[in-house]
């Protein structure tokens, strides 16, 4: 009885810890996806939105409310 639920435990451990690496690849490869997004927007010339992209991306809660970015050029 105790043997099978402890068996049962550490089968559930290692499918979390499946489940754990699985999760940390996304957020790996969206943030990398991320990145890319912001070069690319770099690259064509347009400072600004890429900015604003990776300030949004990179905040807490995402899209909406918080500090507002505010670029200025100085000649």
């Amino acid at each position: 009885m105790l043997e099978d639920r402890i068996s049962a435990l550490i089968a559930t451990l290692a499918e979390m810890e499946c489940a754990i690496g699985a999760l940390s690849e996304i957020q790996t490869q969206a943030g990398l996806a991320r990145v890319n997004v912001l070069l690319r927007s770099l690259r064509s010339g347009d400072v600004g939105a890429a900015l604003r992209r990776h300030w949004r991306a990179s905040r807490p809660g995402g899209r909406g409310g918080g500090v507002r970015l505010v670029l200025s050029a100085v000649s």
